[in-house]
């Protein structure tokens, strides 16, 4: 395996259910499994789903992994920013 082949292996995440594509969740799940058996599946990482959608993954069989995004987690400047507001400055 190249080592650019490594570096990237898993590298490129799928978030067809957010803008440009704004997939239903159906249409997501369908284009995420045709990408895991085509050709370049090895660079395919997670599929992307906010937290407010995870309940529309019910019955499917997916590994979930939850992470939050550094921004959405209170901070002592901030300690009650609630996660996608605008932050004064």
């Amino acid at each position: 395996m190249s080592a650019l082949r490594e570096l990237m292996t898993g590298l490129i995440d799928y978030a067809g259910l957010f803008p440009p594509a704004a997939l239903e969740m159906d249409a997501a799940v369908r284009n995420y499994e045709a990408y895991l058996r085509g050709p370049d599946a090895w660079a395919l990482g997670r599929f992307v789903v906010p937290a407010a959608r995870l309940e529309d993954l019910a019955g499917r069989p997916f590994r979930l992994t939850v992470r939050a995004h550094r921004t959405c987690l209170p901070t002592r400047a901030a300690p009650k920013h609630p996660c996608g507001a605008a932050r004064k400055r």
